[in-house]
């Protein structure tokens, strides 16, 4: 976008145009990026050549930009460019939409994450709507972006361009071509040509949000090709034609833009995945576990969060009635709640079957087995140590400072003492006491040691569109697969690191200063007479000693 606003300021410097109000950029090479040093710069040239026009009112100039990391050979960038009066066709029509935006933490769930734009150029605010089709290979998305978002602080620090950008806003317009990208967010790609920017310039400076709608279309194994066009506000429209994007990697781990827009599935997977490691790590019987995302469901009332989750209940009943082979309907299902707020399975198939609820933020979780369950979701919340320990109490500060230690993370271990509080609250309600029995990688298992066979197991994982959390559940007559004695604190921390003291002739103790683990090695050394006048060991006679 900066390549456009050096090639209109090569065009203005030509025909002495000064007050552009709309261009029309045509056939946009653009061959090869040109990467800036930031301390040195970057030389390039700008080559402009005034073609013949038909329309006497509008000045038609080709711009070509070479650089030097090229040694100014053949140009980087090139394009045609019409300073006109004239709007350039039709830019289309926005669909009729009414959904709320999608629940995306735009900083954090994209920018980073899917696009690698800086701060300056982190102009998209809202997602309304957002698909790809595979089959078909084609796909849309409807959002919100910011004008003059980043220009003026921009232009304050850069006296260069005499207070103002002749093509408007180059953040929002860079903005426009992320959204393209955003549709495609498994594929990293980079525009290679576009037929036509057409744009039509406001004098305004005052921020605002614009809608726009961009769309692109799978044409060959490595291109695709793209549109994008905004709704026209305060005199600003523009719109972005044929743009063909090449398709430099593909990465099937990241969310796709169907897994963005609705995450639920991919969500339920990865839980799935660390379940059955879970399973096998710590030798433990799961329970069914079913999550959901449900836009808005932190500003339901009673009643209407009831009937948001009633679907999610009675799809986990079901499969945990499938996995024992006693398959009933859904509509067979019957569900009540107590006056506490517990959700309960009622009816003939209610014998044995406990159920239990979590949500955070707009994310459901639902847990269902035989005897009393209890599971909790929570964001991991960064806090200092004295905020911990008056958050938790004195009773819990030994296990704190012990999983701290172990795990190396006091975020992670406090919430995971918290989520273990909260699961007690919704199965026995009791004064717990809790000890660490194992960790594996992040993954806790705590147990209840005034109740027989009650575990806690603590699952980190960073979900779809979530910042880091914990998934917590518990079932009262957990047992183990093989029965095993409880670790202590210093075998845990030995397996977590995969380290044996035996193997490695280095012994492990908790002797730091605040209890933290040290590594000693004992050896033999003998010592050799040492003639150096200054009564001082030369560093080489340790070489000598250790042979």
């Amino acid at each position: 976008v900066f390549g456009l606003e050096a090639m209109t300021q090569a065009v203005v410097s030509l025909t002495g145009e000064r007050d552009i109000n709309a261009l029309v950029v045509k056939n946009v090479h653009l061959d090869k990026p040109i990467s800036v040093n930031q301390e040195n710069g970057t030389k390039i040239e700008i080559h402009a050549e005034i073609l013949e026009s038909k329309d006497r009112d509008e000045e038609v100039v080709k711009v070509e930009i070479f650089s030097e990391q090229d040694n100014f050979n053949r140009p980087a960038f090139s394009a045609v460019i019409e300073v006109t009066n004239k709007e350039s066709g039709k830019n289309g029509k926005l669909k009729d939409f009414r959904r709320q935006a999608i629940d995306l933490d735009l900083e954090q769930d994209i920018y980073g994450n899917i696009l690698f734009q800086g701060k300056s150029f982190q102009c998209i605010n809202q997602i309304h709507e957002l698909f790809y089709d595979g089959k078909k290979g084609q796909g849309e998305c409807i959002f919100t972006t910011e004008y003059n978002k980043s220009t003026r602080d921009f232009l304050k620090q850069h006296h260069k361009f005499s207070s103002r950008f002749l093509i408007g806003d180059p953040f929002f317009i860079d903005s426009l071509l992320q959204s393209m990208q955003l549709i495609v967010s498994q594929d990293a790609c980079l525009p290679s040509y576009i037929d036509e920017i057409s744009i039509k310039i406001a004098s305004f400076t005052a921020k605002d949000m614009i809608l726009a709608q961009s769309n692109v279309q799978k044409i060959s194994e490595d291109t695709l090709q793209g549109n994008v066009f905004i709704q026209s506000i305060k005199g600003i429209s523009l719109a972005i034609k044929g743009c063909r994007l090449k398709i430099l990697d593909h990465s099937p781990d990241k969310p796709s833009a169907n897994d963005l827009a609705n995450p639920t599935q991919r969500d339920q997977k990865k839980i799935d995945q660390e379940l059955i490691k879970v399973s096998k790590e710590f030798g433990l019987i799961l329970p069914i576990i079913r999550c959901q995302h449900y836009p808005g469901l932190k500003k339901l009332n009673k009643s209407e969060r009831h009937r948001a989750e009633l679907p999610l209940i009675k799809l986990t009943v079901e499969d945990v009635l499938r996995e024992e082979k006693q398959p009933r309907k859904i509509k067979d299902i019957k569900i009540h709640w107590l006056e506490s707020g517990k959700p309960i399975v009622a009816g003939k198939i209610s014998k044995d079957i406990g159920i239990s609820l979590s949500h955070n933020g707009n994310l459901l979780l639902c847990v269902a087995g035989f005897g009393d369950q209890g599971c909790d979701v929570e964001m991991i919340e960064e806090r200092n140590k004295e905020n911990w320990m008056a958050l938790l109490g004195k009773r819990y500060i030994k296990l704190f400072e012990q999983l701290t230690n172990v795990t190396g993370d006091q975020d992670l271990s406090g919430t995971a003492i918290w989520s273990a509080i909260e699961i007690n609250k919704k199965t026995v309600n009791s004064q717990p006491n809790f000890s660490l029995v194992e960790i594996s990688g992040e993954k806790i298992l705590l147990k209840d040691k005034n109740l027989e066979n009650t575990f806690i197991a603590i699952i980190p994982l960073k979900l779809t569109n979530l910042r880091k959390r914990i998934i917590s559940f518990c079932q009262k007559r957990l047992k183990f697969e093989a029965d095993r004695e409880e670790p202590n604190e210093k075998q845990i921390f030995l397996k977590k690191f995969g380290f044996n003291e035996e193997v490695f002739g280095i012994q492990v103790d908790c002797s730091g200063p605040q209890q933290q683990f040290v590594f000693s090695k004992q050896f033999p050394v003998t010592f050799r007479t040492n003639k150096l006048l200054s009564r001082r060991v030369f560093f080489t006679n340790y070489f000598e000693w250790m042979g």
